[in-house]
């Protein structure tokens, strides 16, 4: 059996049937020459796949030491903490706000050379908040598991 795309007439007709297929299995519906893919947010929120893996720098100052995150996918989401746990939540809350910005203005940010690679993290960060779920929960420090 091969994978079939629906044609949008199709779909629309049978939008409630679609979206029943879809808690089983993605759906592909064809409209012009562009194909589109219906999946639950729940398929891309359990994946285990995909962390982001933070490092961690500090700065000592005054007697203080200020911890920083380090991230390759999100460089410029930084976190600042007076501990590693500050640090994390600086970082989710950063994450947060990147991911409704990237959602708001997807056009624009999925066509940015620079943010290409952070498409599908971005997806699978949105499918979790839209879900209710803890994104903080997919950041872990580099080397650990």
């Amino acid at each position: 059996m091969s994978v079939v795309a629906i044609k949008s007439s199709k779909a629309r007709e049978h939008f409630s049937e679609l979206l029943d297929d879809a808690d089983k299995r993605p759906v592909f519906i064809n409209r012009k020459r562009d194909k589109y893919m219906v999946l639950p947010t729940h398929f891309i929120s359990r994946s285990d796949s995909w962390k982001i893996k933070i490092s961690f720098g500090y700065d000592d100052t005054e007697g203080e030491r200020v911890y920083f995150t380090k991230n390759a996918v999100f460089p410029d989401i930084i976190g600042w903490g007076n501990s590693k746990s500050e640090a994390i939540s600086s970082f989710s809350e950063g994450i947060t706000e990147l991911c409704h910005d990237f959602y708001n203005n997807f056009h624009i940010y999925s066509a940015a050379p620079n943010r290409q690679q952070q498409i599908m993290p971005v997806l699978r960060l949105l499918s979790i908040i839209v879900s209710g779920g803890n994104i903080s929960e997919l950041i872990i420090e580099e080397g650990k598991n």
